[in-house]
């Protein structure tokens, strides 16, 4: 990574499983901790990379016959890895980043403003100045797709990796009350197209890089799976956060210093609190 001060976060999970959801109640989260006293000395900003939606990492496909195009779409030969690992290595791609808000949708193959400003704060490119955010803000990435957990290279540059685990049932459920027309008329498509395209997909390419999570939410829509465990991935990102922000570390004392704020052990006892949330929340699953 260019700099101490980007975090990258992975949110991995099949088609329908809410990793949006569970992306967004980070990014509340974050926020929330952001507004605590005792993170006043930590501001940070928070945004989305979408796989999905954003084509700047989609392969072209067209050029392949229709049977090798139609198999290349439902597995990771669509996204192009290797532009996205260059990407989030130069200063450019976080200036952007930070500057311009959340990559979800293009808009004519440029970077698509972000629509929710309550997540982020302000993203207007003409709002945004060189005072508006200070130098050394951390900027908290949080890459979601199906595919976020699959290239090594993205995993190495991730703080946390999580991956929503839902069953093929609950997310065929989700995807048609997400999708479905008002009259029915593509319900049948959808079936079609879940079950010969989208679940074998998830089996064979998604489904393993559960392996690599840090965290693995298995209830994403009940409290403890979803905002209990969302709030523990937010604390160890935010612990993060926090001990990358401190300037100096006095091993005779155990003071962490950053400017003119002081705080005895506060690092030490928050990634105390972190690893007990940690085992809480997997007894609860």
């Amino acid at each position: 990574m260019p700099s101490q001060n980007h975090l990258l976060v992975l949110v991995g999970g099949g088609h329908g499983s809410g990793k949006h959801d569970i992306s967004n109640l980070l990014q509340r989260q974050l926020n929330s901790l952001r507004s605590e006293p005792f993170n006043k000395a930590f501001p940070i900003l928070v945004r989305e990379i979408d796989l999905i939606e954003y084509d700047k990492y989609h392969n072209n496909l067209s050029e392949k016959d229709g049977d090798s195009e139609d198999n290349d779409s439902y597995s990771p030969l669509r996204f192009d890895f290797e532009k996205l690992v260059g990407d989030l290595d130069t200063d450019a791609f976080w200036n952007t980043l930070e500057q311009r808000g959340n990559l979800t949708e293009s808009e004519s193959g440029d970077v698509a403003i972000d629509k929710d400003q309550e997540l982020n704060g302000p993203v207007n490119p003409a709002a945004v100045t060189p005072n508006t955010i200070p130098e050394k803000t951390p900027l908290v990435a949080i890459l979601t797709g199906p595919y976020a957990l699959y290239d090594s290279r993205i995993r190495d540059k991730a703080i946390m990796k999580v991956y929503v685990d839902v069953d093929a049932d609950t997310r065929l459920s989700r995807l048609l009350l997400r999708d479905v027309k008002p009259d029915n008329s593509n319900l049948s498509l959808l079936i079609d197209t879940y079950l010969n395209h989208l679940r074998p997909e998830v089996t064979e390419f998604v489904e393993p890089t559960k392996q690599y999570a840090d965290v693995i939410l298995t209830k994403p829509s009940s409290a403890e799976g979803g905002e209990y465990g969302v709030e523990l991935i937010a604390t160890g990102v935010y612990d993060r956060i926090k001990a990358e922000s401190y300037n100096s570390l006095d091993s005779n004392t155990g003071t962490l210093t950053l400017g003119k704020h002081v705080t005895q052990n506060s690092y030490r006892y928050r990634r105390e609190s972190f690893v007990e949330q940690h085992e809480s929340y997997y007894s609860l699953n």
